[in-house]
């Protein structure tokens, strides 16, 4: 079990000053040593995953610096990374368009040294509240630092989530 820190304000655009503790549970995940291959496979989880719906709405953290000393990037690092993300959060949407899923993706700063994606597959409700979450890291399957190209694809709490460095 993973704990996550959320903020969730009703009906507004600003978080709540009241930090609340979610519980977040994470099934076995999956590495790949390059994006390519985690490209194809997660495509067809997310296609899988979206088959009744036909929709996915994919939530991704880039990194906007990296305050920790033992996973810290230099800044041509974080470009090149989030320059990466872009690229395959553009090619994921292009496949899923491809495969008749109606996909649409929002882009969220972080303070961690890897992007996270994450693979909704229901309607967005009429009226959302603003959410600000802390993206869990995949847990015993953390990328070691240094690391290129490789990603670790794992399911948190029925939701198809990718890990990219």
């Amino acid at each position: 079990m993973l704990s996550v820190l959320s903020s969730v304000s009703a009906g507004t655009h600003a978080p709540s000053s009241q930090p609340q503790q979610v519980a977040v549970t994470a099934t076995r995940g999956q590495q790949f040593a390059d994006h390519a291959n985690a490209l194809e496979t997660f495509s067809k989880v997310v296609i899988a995953s979206a088959a009744k719906s036909r929709v996915a709405r994919l939530q991704c953290t880039v990194p906007t610096w990296s305050p920790h000393d033992d996973h810290s990037l230099s800044l041509d690092d974080l470009h090149d990374l989030r320059t990466r993300a872009l690229c395959f959060v553009h090619n994921l949407l292009t496949k899923l368009r491809a495969a008749g899923i109606q996909a649409s993706y929002q882009l969220a700063p972080s303070s961690g040294s890897t992007v996270t994606l994450r693979a909704l597959t229901t309607p967005a409700p009429a009226s959302t509240a603003y959410t600000r979450t802390r993206s869990p890291s995949p847990p015993g399957h953390s990328l070691p630092a240094g690391t290129r190209d490789t990603a670790v694809m794992l399911t948190v709490d029925g939701i198809p989530t990718l890990a990219l460095s």
